[in-house]
This record gives structure tokens, sequence and C-alpha cells, in this order.
């Protein structure tokens, strides 16, 4: 492949790499070019370079790799930019011929598949493509099960599986069945547990060389996958074969939750799919007799990144792999712009010990196990990381983890994240471990809606990281009704010190059997809420208050112990002048005073107003009716200049809603 090479005064170098043809890697292209940058004379570096990668598709098989010999110098970056609107694609999937697909003959094979749909499944070799089975499970859960992903015409296909329902929804009831009884959260042997169901549809599973079963075996924040070790259709019983890591239980209030994946005598919907690994088969039941079948299956990102300095990713679309677009470490001041992240089996991306970068106008969709992830700055000596994600618009982001797998994670100190629309998931939006940072004019809307005890936005267990600000956000449709209680911003576990301002809040939480708000607070105090609406939301602001024994023990405890003194010290500079009121935390009084405030705030027909150890005064009002929105039947939720509001709140800001959500329109 040859490269054209621009020089043009004053200004970067350009150097143009047109897509590979045919079976080339595109991974040995893309490595050939940059040696070639990295080699160039400073001299010809001094303005930057510039690293055009023409519009195609660009097959990996394996990660391209930068390193600190790959850095440009600050003001002069080397930028590796693709086609605009995403006309640049890198993939790591392997494409299959439709030719290679073929009826199944296997007497063996045919009688564990269904009857009705045996005819239409079709199944081809995989040997050649390195395919390898998931852990078994014998030692541990598994979150998510590791099996390679199948896509037609560029759409994820869906693991056979029963039940059917819920493809697209796994909130809907009809995507789960229930245990009927638990008898035993673990076996003696330290085994997995043991439960009952309801119905026969096990019993067609007997044959299966390992059956993996998804649930929420204990709470409904937790879901894994794991393989069982027997089942008795005599008595309708199912011993898992290693434990859950809180064991099989009653947690939540809901019912247990649980259905099978990746099972053959399930493969009878069109698009669904099973490996056999011993055979090295992949059976796959096509939706269409035509399309583009591939397999993602290479376990490693796009992109990885250590220790450089002054680049920038632009404008390519990274998608069909079985890892992450992009892994980093140790950056300063590298920007990713324009990617498009979808159809990947872990992340859009992640980047540690960073400082300076950025990651904006970016788009994620069906991504398996979250987003982004940024961590920088220096907790120790509150140094700022000045990191940002910005304008990023991330949806469907958790297909295949259903916790904990987060459109936005920030850690370390001064994160900033502004301008993003983050949509559509099971559990958080948000996992929030940062000192001072700031998460603003966001778009939130339909997470949390298949599990309880959670919140959209989400901290907690380290009172030394505080200094947050959430402000000028909506949050609209968060929660789900299962019976503990969900929120749109949870504090847990001692948080403190956190201030939420200027947001507007529209169906966000529900209280559940407990004492859950829209925003809330569960054992903390200090946190602030001010200047907000809240509209047909159940309950604005909760808290659960731990007594002085409670708070003791946690302040004596050895994870408490480790993340005050050790990780950081809070009795110590600069923690001291920075957060004066850390003073005597660690020898927590008796009587203490230890509540959140909620002032100036604005309830729209909500049920009730608080719950625990939440103050608030007379500058908050609360309306039954509309205050003089102007026009809250189609989402304005802005407050005419005339409203009641501004009369009975002389001193409420308007909160900017047409500022929120994304800054570059998309399609």
């Amino acid at each position: 492949m040859i490269a054209s090479v621009t020089l043009l005064l004053c200004s970067a170098m350009t150097i143009e790499v047109p897509a590979p043809s045919g079976n080339e890697d595109a991974a040995e292209v893309l490595t050939s070019v940059r040696n070639r940058v990295r080699n160039l004379p400073a001299s010809e570096k001094k303005n930057g370079v510039v690293v055009k990668l023409m519009p195609g598709v660009w097959t990996l098989r394996k990660s391209l790799r930068f390193e600190a010999a790959d850095s440009g110098e600050p003001g002069s970056p080397i930028v590796w930019r693709g086609a605009a609107g995403g006309k640049t694609v890198f993939r790591m999937s392997q494409d299959i011929p439709m030719s290679a697909l073929k009826p199944v003959t296997d007497v063996a094979v045919l009688a564990r598949l269904d009857k009705d749909a045996s005819k239409s499944i079709r199944w081809t070799d995989v040997s050649a493509l390195g395919i390898r089975p998931p852990n078994s499970g014998s030692e541990s859960s598994l979150q998510p099960l590791a099996v390679p992903e199948v896509f037609f015409d560029g759409e994820r296909m869906p693991f056979a599986r029963w039940p059917n329902s819920g493809v697209r929804d796994v909130g809907r009831p009809e995507s789960w069945t229930t245990i009927e009884k638990i008898l035993a959260p673990v076996r003696p042997n330290g085994a997995g547990g043991v439960f009952t169901y309801a119905g026969d549809r096990p019993s067609r599973w007997t044959k299966a060389s390992i059956v993996f079963l998804q649930g929420f075996w204990a709470y409904d924040w937790w879901e894994s996958t794991i393989p069982v070790a027997r089942i008795d259709t005599a008595t309708n019983t199912i011993s898992l074969k290693c434990p859950h890591v809180y064991g099989v239980k009653q947690g939540n209030p809901s019912p247990r939750r649980w259905r099978a994946v990746h099972l053959l005598e399930e493969l009878d919907v069109p698009g669904e799919y099973c490996f056999d690994f011993d055979a090295r088969r992949l059976y796959f039941y096509p939706p269409r007799s035509e399309g583009r079948l591939s397999v993602a299956s290479r376990n490693e990102p796009f992109v990885t990144l250590v220790g450089v300095r002054d680049f920038a990713l632009e404008d390519i679309a990274m998608e069909e792999g079985f890892n992450s677009a992009f892994n980093g470490n140790d950056l300063r001041r590298v920007r990713f712009e324009g990617l498009k992240c979808r159809n990947l089996f872990a992340t859009a991306g992640s980047i540690a010990n960073a400082e300076e970068c950025v990651i904006r106008r970016c788009d994620v969709d069906e991504t398996g196990r979250g987003g982004f992830s940024i961590s920088g700055g220096d907790r120790k000596t509150l140094r700022d990381g000045n990191n940002l994600i910005e304008d990023c618009r991330i949806r469907n982001y958790s297909r295949l983890q259903f916790c904990y797998a987060n459109a936005i994670r920030m850690e370390g100190v001064g994160g900033r994240a502004l301008h993003n629309e983050l949509c559509d998931a099971p559990h958080q939006a948000v996992a929030w471990n940062c000192n001072d940072g700031l998460f603003a004019y966001n778009l939130v809307s339909n997470v949390v809606n298949c599990s309880d005890d959670a919140g959209a936005f989400y901290k907690g267990r380290n009172p030394s990281i505080r200094g947050n600000v959430i402000r000028n956000n909506l949050f609209i449709d968060i929660g789900s009704e299962r019976g503990h209680g969900t929120a749109a911003i949870y504090f847990d576990d001692g948080d403190v010190g956190e201030t939420v301002e200027d947001n507007v809040f529209v169906r966000a939480g529900q209280p559940g059997k407990g004492i859950f708000g829209t925003v809330f607070s569960h054992g903390g105090f200090s946190n602030v809420v001010r200047n907000c609406v809240f509209v047909d939301c159940k309950r604005p602001f909760g808290s659960s208050p731990w007594d002085d024994k409670r708070w003791r023990d946690y302040v004596l405890q050895p994870l408490w112990q480790t993340r005050l003194l050790k990780e950081v010290d809070i009795t110590k500079e600069p923690y001291l002048s920075h957060y004066p009121d850390f003073a005597g935390f660690m020898d927590p009084q008796p009587g203490q005073a230890r509540d959140n405030l909620a002032t100036n705030n604005v309830i729209v027909n909500c049920e009730s107003i608080r719950s625990g150890r939440f103050v608030t005064n007379a500058t908050d009002v609360v309306f039954a009716g509309d205050p003089g929105f102007r026009d809250a039947a189609h989402g304005d939720y802005r407050l005419k200049p005339d409203s009641e509001v501004f009369r009975r709140l002389p001193g409420f800001r308007p909160i900017p809603l047409e500022k929120i959500g994304l800054l570059t329109p998309r399609d």
C-alpha cells in the first residue's frame, strides 16, 4: 500500500492512507504508517502530523498500539483522522459467507432442537476462527457470559435463550422466569445454591453438556451467569455449579429472576445463535436468507495507547469487536473526538492515569459493558486531572452486563462531564468517584429500568471523595418499581459534601417499600439540593440516616480506615484546608447533627416531600398542577416569565433547559 504525503508550509504534514483491499490486515498497514510517522525527523513533525484514513472498511486482526514514541508536542499533536460521518470503519470481526451455512442433519443435534425451528436452523464450522469456549464457571460466576458475538447486517444477534421475550428490554417481566423456592443459598461443600422452578421447561435441557443461567440471584443490582450442576426433573430442582458472590437469597423484595442463555435447545427464534465449542460449530437461525454474517471473538481493543502525549483519534467508527474501542494508560493531552463506538462486547473506551484528556462528540450504541471511563489527577494532593467527557451520545451501553456497566465512569480529581446524552439502560448511567468534579448540562433518561436499590448517578462508600457539583441537568423517566427503591441521584454509604443545584427531575425515582427519594442519601450528611424542579416524582428527597453507633462503626472499620487515612489522609493537608468540616470526622460525637439540606426547590405533583434526615424549609414550594411551565405536555419544563414560582420564590434561578444535552446535533 502506498500512502501519499503532502507537506504544507506552516501547517501539519498530512499523510493519506487508502483503505486496505482484499484480505490485507489493516492492523499491519496502520502499524507500518505509525512507524513511518514515528521515524520522521523532528523538523518534519514540528507543526504536527495528520494521518488521514480514507473511507472504507478496515479489518484489524490485532490491536493497533501507540506508545511514547508516537507522541506529538504541545500545540503540534499527531492526529489520526478518519473520513467525516463515520465513513472510515474499523472492524475486528470475521465475515462468514452465507454459503457456508448448512442445514442440520446430525440426528443427535436434531433431537435437541426445537422441532418447529429445526428446518430453519443452519450450522457452520468455526474452527478456523480460533474461537474459545467461555470459562465453565467452576470457580466463580460470570458477568457477562464471554461467548463470541454474532452480527447480521451490522445488528447484534441474541443468544438462544428462554424465555424468548424482551430481547431489547430486559426490564420487562416476560424477559425472565422466577425462582419458586430457595432451598439453599450455597451448598455445604461450597458449591452453588439450590432452588425450585415452576413448569417443566428445564426438562428439555438435560442432554446439554453445560447449561448457563443468568439471574439476579440475591439483589436486583447484581446479575451474573452461573453454570448448572444438576437439574432434577422429578423434584423441579436446579443446583448451581458455583456460588454466587451473595448467595441465592431474597435480598430485594421482588422475586428472584433468572433465564437460560446460550442453549441449543432454545434456538427457536430468528436471529438467535449458539456455539458448540466441542464440535467447533456455530448454530444460527438466520433472520433472512441473505445478509452479512460476522463473528467477533478477538479479545483485544482496536487501539491501545500507553505513555502517549499530544495525540488525537478523530472521526473513526469502531464496530464489531470483542473488547473495547480503545484502552489507554499514562496519557497527557490526548483527544478522542468524533468516534462512533458500536456493537462492542466490552466498553467504548477507558483511560487511566490521564491528564488534560478529552473525549468529545463521540457516539456510543450497543456496547456490552459500558461507555467511557476516565481516571486522572492525584487524590492525595488533590491535583486536578482536568479531564473532560463532552457532547457524547451514549445509548444502549449495557446490553450484556446489566449492572455497573456505566455510560460514564469518572475517577480522580476534577473530572467534568458536560452536555452528554445518556439513555436506555437497566442500571446506572454514571459512576462518580471523583473529587471536585462537575456533572452539568447532561440529559439522562430511561435508565435504572431493570434494577433496584440503585441510582442513575451513583457515588458513595468513601466520604473522602467529595466536593462535586451536579448542575443544570435533566433527569427523566428514571427507575423501576421493584420494591426497595430507586433514585435519580444516589449518595450511598456515608457520602458527604455534595451539591445538587439547578436540575430538573421528571418522573425520576421510585420510593418502593423503602424511604428512597429522587435525590437519596444513605447514611450521609451535608449534601445540599437547591434550586431544582421536581415534576411527577413520588418523593423528591430521601434519606436513610445512621445513628451514632453505626457512624462510629463505619469510621472504625478497616474499609474506611484505609480509604480515609491511608489512600488519602483527611486529617492532614490539603484535605483539612480544602474541606474544613473534615475536622473531627474520624471521632464522631454522640448526638451530632447529620442532616442533608433541601432549599429553594420547586415541587410539582409529587406524592410526598421527604424522608429521613433531609431538612426542608419554607423556601421549598409545593404545587398541585402546572406552576407555569412553557409546555409541559410536550416536555418543555422551562418556566414562563410570569410563573407563580417567581412570586413565591423570588430568588429562584430559571434553569436553562435549552442548553441541556448535546452541543452538536445528531441524525
